[in-house]
Parts: structure tokens; C-alpha cells; sequence
């Protein structure tokens, strides 16, 4: 059976990234378009139990929207409350940038604006020595480049969390929560080089 995909997005209207986001998924997950349902938290108010069947929840980056400031968006909490219900569910959660930042900050992390470390483009990143015992993050080499693209940071991860990554101008790279199928990250794995560009 193929997986069904959400991918949650925090996406304005006329976002000129918002149907490339779409693309990137589908792409760099090797699925066909069908198989991937979005989801723009910006105007909906998701939850599992009104969303049609699937298999994993995927968070993608944000244009206009910063963790940092979440107070002053009125969709914030209903993602919070959202993220929090499919963690308690056990539902496969991968979440990306924008996913990474609101991840870490409902989980009890901070989340700073920080336009001085801003990373555009692509970055070496390095393995922490818990990635070697990760199941995912065992099979990266010590040393990877990845695409970024933010000016918040998570700059303290909840203490239980532990950071797989991490890069020269923002440390806290990638988590994901013990014994659940979640992981985050802020660097963007859907983006290739020529899709950043």
C-alpha cells in the first residue's frame, strides 16, 4: 500500500513557494502528487480526526511567519494543540524548519529571531555524538551539507530532546523525541540545490 502523506504548510495565499513546497514533498519523498494531502494551517484549524486517512505528517518551512513571534498569529495555538495530539498518537511526524522551530518551542524550547545567523543556501552540518546511536541519523556521514533557509533559531532545545546536528552559526540542527516516530530538523531535506536556487 503506498503512503498518505499531510503535509501541514503555514503558507500565505499568494506565496510564490507554496505550490513549490507541494512539488519538493512529492519529489524528494519519491511519491506520486495523489498520495500527498495539504494542509495550510494559516486558514484551516487541522485535526486528526477531520482529516482524511494517512500514514505520516509532514511539516514544511513558512515565508511570512516566524516562530519567534508566534504570539501574534491567532493560528498558533490550534497548530500547538494539532502537533501535540499527533505526537500523543503515535503518528509518524516529520517536520522541517518552520515544523523544527514551532516543534521545539511547543515542546518547551526557545525559539529566537536572529537575522545576524541567518542561513540561506547550502551548509555543512555535523553529526553529535547521539546521531551515532540514532537509527535514522547513525547512517549520515560526520560531516553533510543540507539546504537551509530561516532567521529564527531554536537557540535551547527541551532538555529531553537530543540535537543530532548541528552547523557553525546555528547548533541546534535536527531532534527527535525518544521513543516516538518523530523527527525535525532545520535544515530543509525536501530542497535540492536547484530547488533552492
Amino acid at each position: 500500500m503506498k503512503p498518505r502523506i499531510i503535509l501541514l504548510q503555514i503558507r500565505n495565499a499568494k506565496d510564490p513557494m507554496l505550490e513549490q513546497e507541494i512539488n519538493c514533498f512529492v519529489t524528494q519523498c519519491g511519491v506520486e502528487p495523489e498520495q500527498l494531502t495539504t494542509v495550510n494551517a494559516v486558514y484551516e484549524q487541522p485535526k486528526v480526526e477531520k482529516l482524511p486517512p494517512f500514514d505520516i505528517l509532514m511539516v514544511g518551512g513558512s515565508g511570512e511567519h516566524y516562530v519567534s513571534k508566534s504570539e501574534d498569529y491567532q493560528f498558533f495555538p490550534f497548530i500547538s494543540e494539532f502537533l501535540l495530539d499527533v505526537i500523543d498518537k503515535d503518528i509518524p511526524l516529520y517536520a522541517s524548519c518552520w515544523g523544527f522551530q514551532s516543534l521545539s518551542k511547543i515542546l518547551g524550547g526557545t525559539v529566537i529571531h536572529d537575522p545576524d545567523n541567518t542561513e540561506v543556501g547550502t551548509y555543512l552540518l555535523t553529526k553529535t555524538r547521539a546521531a551515532e546511536q540514532d537509527p535514522l541519523f547513525s547512517w549520515f556521514p560526520s560531516k553533510f551539507y543540507a539546504q537551509m533557509g530561516h532567521k529564527d533559531r531554536v537557540s535551547q532545545l527541551p532538555a529531553y530532546l537530543q540535537n543530532l546536528a548541528s552547523s557553525e552559526l546555528s547548533p541546534n540542527q535536527a531532534f527527535r523525541i525518544p521513543n516516538k516516530p518523530v523527527y525535525a530538523s532545520q535544515f530543509h531535506p525536501e530542497l535540492n540545490l536547484e530547488t533552492n536556487r
